[in-house]
């Protein structure tokens, strides 16, 4: 029986990370997969940064909105775990609170993030605005459009861009 050169798959050979960056978005080189002498592949991740999620977290549909597509509280805001310093284990936090905070900083203290678009599932973060509590409250309704929470939120974006 001669022996030869294992079967490689063309799959195998393809290299699904060329640029050799962590898929993670960190930015930083990953290692080399040797498979088969002139086979060179790169690993997809640093090690411990497969943690992060490979798969889309959001779906775009049409007015705009990016639906949370994993885990959610009870009353359907997206829910995401996240570390704190000082704590054994990561903690759940509001996804659109994180999502805002990555595209424009901290939220102002004494302020709640209010979304634009009544959609609470929303994490697009041109559809979150921080307001006060009360300002949240008075353009709030249940069910159906409302002229006097419109008339609030062209109010306040006047407010919020002039200040």
């Amino acid at each position: 029986m001669k022996l030869g050169r294992p079967f490689l798959s063309k799959s195998a050979m393809v290299d699904e990370n060329p640029s050799g960056m962590c898929l993670c978005g960190c930015g930083k080189p990953t290692k080399i997969i040797k498979a088969y002498k002139t086979v060179v592949k790169h690993y997809k991740f640093r090690r411990g940064h497969w943690s992060v999620r490979n798969d889309p977290q959001y779906k775009v549909v049409k007015n705009g909105c990016w639906n949370w597509l994993h885990a959610k509280f009870p009353d359907g805001y997206g829910r995401v775990l996240v570390e704190i310093e000082g704590a054994a284990r990561k903690a759940p936090k509001l996804a659109h609170r994180v999502y805002y905070e990555r595209a424009f900083g901290a939220i102002p203290p004494g302020l709640i993030i209010d979304h634009l678009c009544r959609n609470k599932s929303c994490v697009n973060p041109k559809h979150l605005e921080p307001v006060t509590y009360r300002a949240n409250k008075l353009r709030g309704i249940s069910c159906g459009p409302n002229k006097e929470k419109e008339k609030a939120v062209k109010k306040w974006r006047a407010i919020l861009l002039a200040g």
